[in-house]
């Protein structure tokens, strides 16, 4: 499993702190977890990239060629690769203690693909961009987010 959290945003820390009781954090902190895990959610072009390109040869092993041959004869494995979806699915938003939300996705493949410092160079090479590629780049897009409900906020207990 991986999962993460946004926090220490010192401008919407100060911000929370004149707002009274936690619906407010609750809300903003959902609202950027929604967005995180849409920006997660989203999937490269589907392109071929060869084991040899990725790892500098296309077998680890004489025993990994004779499985993979194997397993094609047998129709265990099936080639093209066709993409079920499943990854991106399984992003989930979940509640995290009294006020917080956070992003976690259980499937094993996420390790592989979208956390830096597992990431395997095939999903690299095939553009998958990692959740801290994806915090870094939208970190603007973020504060925006919380800011709107934040503001939201502030007309409805008219600060």
């Amino acid at each position: 499993m991986i999962g993460f959290e946004t926090e220490g945003i010192p401008e919407l820390q100060e911000k929370l702190k004149r707002l009274s009781g936690v619906e407010p954090r609750r809300e903003m902190s959902e609202a950027v977890a929604k967005f995180l895990r849409t920006e997660l959610q989203k999937i490269p072009r589907q392109h071929y990239v060869s084991r040899k390109r990725a790892y500098g040869k296309s077998f680890d092993s004489d025993k990994q060629r004779r499985w993979f041959f194997a397993s094609l004869a047998d129709g265990s494995l099936k080639v093209p690769y066709r993409r079920s979806g499943k990854l991106r699915r399984d992003w989930q938003v979940m509640p995290f203690g009294a006020t917080d939300y956070i992003v976690v996705n259980e499937n094993p493949a996420a390790k592989w693909t979208q956390d830096a410092d597992t990431q395997a160079n095939m999903m690299r090479l095939r553009g998958w961009k990692t959740f801290q590629e994806i915090l870094r780049r939208q970190s603007d897009r973020i504060r925006q987010v919380a800011n709107g409900v934040y503001d939201k906020w502030i007309r409805k207990m008219r600060l």
